[in-house]
């Protein structure tokens, strides 16, 4: 058969998966997605959202990737649903599965020992008890003010 007249059809990108070096949970928001090649795949395209069936509906992440890797940063505690699309001048192939994330960041409150500056090693931040509320102080000293005032009235009355 002459191949001038041979005709093939477009063909989409092949079928891959998504993997992922996240811990469960993952504690510092960073770990890397590696996704298997897409054969005839020129570009990948993730995806992310904080609900499950991702799609591209959902927020873009990145796109025009060319490699099966991508470290993935930025992200708050929380649980995050990754999906990725394979594309060519066809069309798009989306990954097989969809990996769910769950990213707790453990919150370290570690208080000022320097006391450069002379502001009592408070570096600059208004100034405040750490660890406690300035309207929530404000509100127990009304309360005990409050008390003592009556206290103090029923004590002259009681002397009259």
């Amino acid at each position: 058969m002459n191949d001038l007249w041979r005709f093939t059809p477009p063909i989409p990108p092949g079928a891959f998966e998504l993997d992922t070096n996240a811990t469960l949970p993952d504690t510092d928001g960073l770990f890397l997605l590696n996704w298997s090649e897409s054969v005839g795949a020129d570009t990948y395209s993730l995806y992310w959202s904080t609900t499950p069936d991702v799609d591209d509906s959902d927020i873009l992440y990145i796109e025009d990737l060319i490699n099966e890797t991508m470290l993935i940063k930025g992200f708050s505690s929380g649980t995050y649903y990754f999906r990725m699309a394979s594309y060519n001048n066809t069309g798009a192939t989306w990954s097989k599965n969809e990996l769910k994330i769950t990213i707790e960041i453990p919150s370290l409150e570690i208080p000022s020992t320097s006391d450069e500056g002379g502001n009592g090693g408070n570096d600059g931040e208004d100034s405040a008890i750490s660890g406690y509320n300035p309207i929530f102080l404000l509100g127990i000293l009304c309360v005990v003010l409050m008390v003592l005032t009556k206290k103090y009235k029923n004590s002259i009355k009681n002397k009259n």
